[in-house]
């Protein structure tokens, strides 16, 4: 599974555990706004309309209903409404029934003498049998039902019950602060979707881009990633070791140059001596070489033409050795001045009787110690590497 799918399924769980945060504590905060469990259910109705009554007093308010369908007098039963709002005190709420303007009956639980003006008019066809109303700060929900008594007297039958308005401001504002927050969480979760991908995949998929070309061979570019984060030093270690990679490839390359160079050389060097060994060969068989000086003197020229060749021949095998790592070296501390003094004596003993002679300037060297290998180092065959002159 790709890091992007990752990280969107990581986004879409954490937007879906925030949803359902919101969801339970909407559900809360209208369990405490109401104060009933069994009313969270009914708190928003088709276009958030409030219901006001519980089950229970929802049920009360049926049985009165069916009195004034059915035997409307007695509503103006004063024992009988009395029994019906103590049932209703239970629930908190209260009875009020009116005939034309005038009340028949009110309940205790209000003490509201502005009640009678705040209800609703008259509405025999009951479009609207539940709402809600206010009186100055407090706030009642109510059910009734509009009838007409036997004699033709309008009448009406409320169950009202009185809400506290932090549930009216709760029912009008916390849709709109849902949707709000909902959507500031899926703007953020994509936000923040969008800026991890760009900071991070974006950059990966550079790297993976790069090492591709790597593969390829392709060393000549450079990655130059501004990031001070763990990305960034991705890069920079992943720009380091392409730096490593080109620098290794062009030394290499160099090696290359100076192997074809050196053979080069060797066999250069090569034609000379098969050269003069060619030639006095033909000088003997021709028989230039008549007498036995000359002939002395051809085999010796011929000898050290083949010592030469053969001095040549095991170079080249060295460095041969040497490319493919070979060459087994037993390194020690040794004394340069000490050295060079043994190499100066050796080479002046055996260059005597050609009035040659070495010596090493005196500038008071103390001891400079150097890891060297003293079985590979040839005095005779070095000496072209240190400063010398004729005496």
């Amino acid at each position: 599974m790709s890091i992007r799918i990752k990280l969107l399924l990581s986004y879409t769980g954490m937007l879906v555990v925030s949803l359902l945060i919101i969801v339970m504590t909407a559900a809360l905060f209208t369990i405490a706004s109401t104060g009933d469990v069994h009313s969270l259910r009914d708190f928003y109705k088709v276009h958030y309309q409030l219901n006001p009554l519980s089950e229970q007093e929802e049920s009360i308010f049926l049985e009165l209903k069916y009195l004034a369908k059915h035997d409307p007098d007695e509503l103006q039963n004063k024992d009988l409404l009395l029994e019906y709002d103590f049932k209703l005190k239970t629930e908190k709420a209260g009875l009020f029934v009116r005939r034309v303007n005038d009340p028949v009956f009110e309940s205790r639980t209000f003490n509201q003498p502005e009640l009678k003006e705040a209800l609703p008019p008259y509405d025999l066809n009951n479009y609207q049998i539940r709402n809600t109303f206010n009186i100055k700060e407090r706030f009642y929900g109510y059910a009734k039902f509009d009838f007409k008594y036997s004699d033709g007297a309008k009448g009406s039958v409320f169950v009202i019950k009185e809400h506290s308005p932090f549930a009216e401001l709760t029912r009008r504002l916390l849709p709109i602060f849902s949707l709000i927050l909902i959507g500031v969480l899926v703007v953020a979760n994509v936000l923040l979707y969008r800026w991890i991908t760009r900071s991070v995949i974006k950059p990966l998929n550079k790297l993976r881009d790069s090492a591709e070309r790597i593969q390829e061979g392709d060393l000549q570019f450079e990655i130059n990633l501004q990031s001070k984060d763990e990305i960034g030093e991705l890069n920079k270690a992943f720009e380091t070791m392409r730096q490593r990679l080109q620098e290794s490839v062009n030394l290499r390359l160099q090696y290359e140059e100076n192997r074809k160079e050196l053979i080069s050389n060797i066999s250069h060097d090569l034609r000379t001596p098969i050269t003069n060994i060619k030639g006095f060969i033909e000088g003997i068989r021709d028989g230039v070489a008549n007498t036995p000086e000359k002939m002395d003197m051809y085999v010796d020229i011929i000898y050290n033409s083949t010592i030469g060749m053969d001095k040549l021949v095991d170079e080249l095998f060295l460095y041969s050795k040497l490319d493919l790592n070979q060459v087994p070296f037993a390194f020690e501390a040794v004394d340069i001045i000490a050295f060079l003094e043994d190499c100066i004596e050796e080479m002046r003993y055996n260059n005597e009787n050609k009035g040659v002679s070495f010596h090493l300037d005196d500038h008071n060297f103390e001891r400079i110690e150097v890891v060297a290998d003293l079985d590979k180092t040839d005095c005779q065959a070095k000496c072209d590497t240190w400063s010398m002159k004729d005496s």
